[in-house]
């Protein structure tokens, strides 16, 4: 009511005032001065409505285009704020995309690295296995090639143990002086020479092998 009353003020003042362009200027310190619009907004609808038709607006026109500005910041306004709501959604979209990527990125680096040490792990057990296994072949080798050795050299030995004429008792006489332990007892009475290399048997030498 009371802006309705300054407004119809205005009205009579303007129509009593003969110089538009002076009217205007009055009218446009007497609503600043009477707060009925900011000096910033008085400027914006002037000239707003100046771009739009090439002249200066009644007081009506200068209402209704106040009006419709109003709306149209208010709306704006509206529209900013929305704008700078969603960007700062957007903005914690994307950075919670990129941390989302950069936990996968080090998870899938962490598996590749467990991977490979999984990798070398069993390589190592693998060459620790061949090397065993080798250690044991060449063991067995070893204790089969003893034993075959052994084996022969008893054999050799009973062999050499046994009388080169009967093939059946234990030398028993050294025969002097080739000194040849080739025969057994009996069969060294039976001979004039070593059977080995025939040397003439001077004497002879009873032995006992343990």
């Amino acid at each position: 009511m009371y802006r309705s009353s300054k407004i119809l003020h205005q009205t009579d003042f303007i129509e009593s005032t003969r110089s538009g362009m002076d009217t205007y200027e009055e009218l446009q310190k007497s609503l600043v001065e009477s707060e009925l619009y900011s000096r910033d907004d008085f400027e914006r609808v002037l000239k707003e409505h100046q771009k739009n038709n090439g002249s200066l607006p009644s007081l009506k026109e200068f209402e209704e285009l106040h009006q419709k500005m109003k709306g149209i910041v208010q709306l704006e306004g509206e529209v900013a704020e929305r704008t700078l709501a969603l960007k700062k959604k957007t903005r914690k979209l994307v950075e919670s995309r990129r941390q989302y990527e950069d936990r996968l990125r080090q998870q899938r680096q962490e598996q590749q690295q467990d991977l490979q040490q999984e990798r070398k792990e069993n390589e190592r057990l693998k060459g620790l296995l061949q090397v065993e296994r080798r250690s044991k072949q060449e063991l067995e080798e070893n204790l089969d090639q003893g034993l075959q050795k052994l084996s022969f050299d008893l054999i050799i030995q009973a062999q050499q143990a046994k009388c080169k004429i009967c093939f059946v008792e234990e030398v028993q006489v050294l025969f002097l002086p080739c000194s040849h332990l080739v025969t057994c007892g009996n069969c060294a009475n039976r001979l004039n020479e070593c059977p080995t290399c025939r040397k003439l048997i001077q004497d002879t030498i009873r032995v006992f092998l343990a």
